[in-house]
């Protein structure tokens, strides 16, 4: 079985090769999930400080995720949150060891923290994206 969020057909043509998978079932769905509710607004100076007070308004103590283009943003905009704006708010990206990507995800399905700042590959359109849901 080989999984993949956000492949085209390029892509998972090429997973399967590399896999040495042939003739198998796809299962493909929709990325859009109608559990969540998306809303664009408009960037009004500095985006985490606004981002910061979204959250404490309207999501004060709930969990989320915020997804930054790099991993570089990632690390500052959580100490941001952080030292800014006292909000539980840890880094996730590829670079991190397993060890700290284990801490983090654990903390976040405990409640520890109750922001994760990560990386994602396939919004290029847009520098931050935040998506918050209750987790439980």
């Amino acid at each position: 079985m080989a999984l993949t969020a956000t492949a085209d057909q390029r892509v998972r043509d090429d997973i399967l090769g590399q896999l040495g998978i042939h003739d198998c079932l796809q299962i493909l769905q929709s990325s859009n999930r109608a559990n969540l509710h998306y809303e664009v607004r408009t960037r009004r100076g500095n985006g985490i400080a606004q981002i910061a007070q979204w959250i404490q308004s309207v999501h004060e103590g709930e969990t989320g995720i915020i997804y930054a283009w790099k991993r570089d943003d990632c690390e500052k905009f959580a100490e941001e949150l952080r030292s800014k704006y006292n909000l539980s708010a840890e880094h996730y990206h590829a670079g991190i060891e397993e060890s700290a990507k284990t801490q983090t995800q654990e903390n976040w399905l405990g409640g520890r923290t109750k922001i994760i700042v990560a990386t994602v590959c396939k919004f290029p359109f847009a520098p931050l994206f935040v998506t918050y849901q209750m987790h439980r």
